[in-house]
């Protein structure tokens, strides 16, 4: 897809790489860091003055942390081991290496109860020192360190990650530090072709409105609708993540003082649960069901940004809107649609022979790239060892997979059919895909 991206723009395509590895091993993430190490000559005494270390990395950006408000209250203990004690643990890593240019992904979650003042939330209502700044009405006020009001551990390891970060940028005057405060990113890449796909249970309004509007949820949750908004759902600012990609660029890009700086990225403007439903049903043309229930544990009513600081400072802004947002996660959805239909479409001779070897005890389905299915025993060469399916229908549905991974893996893939021991409806094994 990069390549196609790029041969598209007539452009120069970048290097990448990618490193699967946890960030909290600091083994696998040494090895990382010594793969880009430069070289910095000797020393005539290595043990009185050891060579500091130095890398072609020029900067990070950090996106490792647990994020689901809900998963933090019922696990702490699991938000603050990686969260936290994984933040210093390779902030220390990288400046071993000299790495000293780092963006950090925060939340608007550090706002706390502050959020429910009713006005766009300003850096400094949450702030790591004692600050001195113009407000709104134009009185001057002082705002001393700290926050009140936070509401979830997830909130309190950002707020804790943040204070971290500004100690060390004051301890050490080399690093510049770059605190990003993500209001709500939704959308998809305007091309279609990337999208969100959570693999685990969806917290945030998009992911789930995607579920319901694609028939995988029967109906969308609103949690409360009688917060102090304009129709009693809760409201936020939501931001395309095509916008907040580019304010990590330029967080990494314009920024020429060094130390600690928060920064809002936001669009400024709120929106409340029914407006982001309406929208989608706007450009979708479907109908979304809803059902109102109570608040949810650790929400607050309204949380928008003031974003002017990044726009002064970084000379950055949002450019896209709800509807963009909206718009382009449906091209997502209808490109992926298609593209599942031309799979289906393809694995129907696979359909016919599942008909047939459905039936057969202890039989191993071999699937070439030609489509050619036969029902033998495996040769030492095509046994692929694989657990034993839990249960008939999932066995089925594993083997309905198969057919429609065909055209993409290009090889020879062998699944154990030990489960399938019943006669079973072929037309029920396709629908299971």
């Amino acid at each position: 897809m990069v390549a196609d991206h790029y041969q598209k723009l007539s452009g120069h395509r970048p290097s990448l790489k990618f490193f699967k590895a946890d960030y909290r091993d600091k083994q696998a993430m040494t090895a990382v860091l010594e793969a880009y190490e430069s070289p910095l000559g000797f020393a005539l005494d290595p043990i009185e003055s050891p060579i500091p270390r130095r890398s072609k990395i020029t900067g990070v950006i950090h996106f490792a942390a647990h994020k689901a408000v809900g998963e933090s209250i019922k696990q702490p203990l699991k938000y603050y081991a990686n969260n936290v004690s994984g933040l210093i643990d390779f902030c220390s890593l990288l400046g071993d290496f000299g790495v000293k240019n780092f963006v950090f992904s925060s939340s608007a979650t550090v706002y706390g109860t502050v959020a429910d003042i009713g006005v766009p939330l300003r850096e400094e209502y949450c702030s790591q020192d004692r600050t001195v700044f113009v407000d709104d009405d134009g009185k001057q006020k002082v705002q001393q360190s700290g926050c009140s009001g936070l509401t979830n551990p997830y909130g309190r390891t950002k707020w804790m990650c943040e204070a971290i970060l500004n100690d060390l940028a004051h301890a050490d005057p080399e690093w510049k530090i770059t605190a990003l405060r993500y209001f709500n990113p939704i959308g998809c890449d305007e091309s279609g072709l990337l999208g969100e796909d959570p693999r685990d249970a969806a917290t945030n309004l998009m992911p789930i409105v995607l579920r319901v509007i694609t028939g995988r949820q029967p109906i969308l949750n609103i949690y409360g609708d009688d917060y102090d908004t304009k129709d009693g759902t809760a409201v936020r600012d939501y931001i395309h993540v095509t916008d907040l990609a580019r304010g990590h660029l330029a967080a990494l890009k314009s920024r020429t003082d060094k130390g600690f700086k928060v920064y809002n990225l936001g669009t400024g403007t709120g929106h409340s649960v029914l407006e982001v439903v309406a929208a989608m049903e706007q450009v979708s043309n479907r109908k979304i069901p809803t059902q109102l229930v109570g608040r949810r544990e650790g929400d607050v009513g309204m949380c928008v940004a003031k974003p002017n600081r990044a726009q002064e400072e970084l000379g950055w802004r949002t450019e896209k809107s709800l509807e963009t947002c909206c718009r382009d996660v449906w091209r997502f959805l209808e490109l992926d649609r298609v593209a599942k239909e031309e799979a289906l479409a393809k694995a129907s001779t696979v359909k016919e022979a599942l008909a047939s070897d459905l039936t057969k005890n202890d039989a191993m389905i071999t699937v070439s790239p030609v489509e050619e299915i036969s029902a033998t025993e495996p040769t030492a060469q095509e046994t692929l060892t694989t657990e034993p399916l839990a249960n008939e229908s999932l066995a089925i549905a594993a083997l309905a997979t198969v057919s429609l991974a065909m055209e993409t893996v290009a090889k020879e893939v062998i699944i154990a059919n030990d489960m399938l021991t019943k006669e079973t409806n072929p037309e029920e094994a396709m629908s299971l895909v």
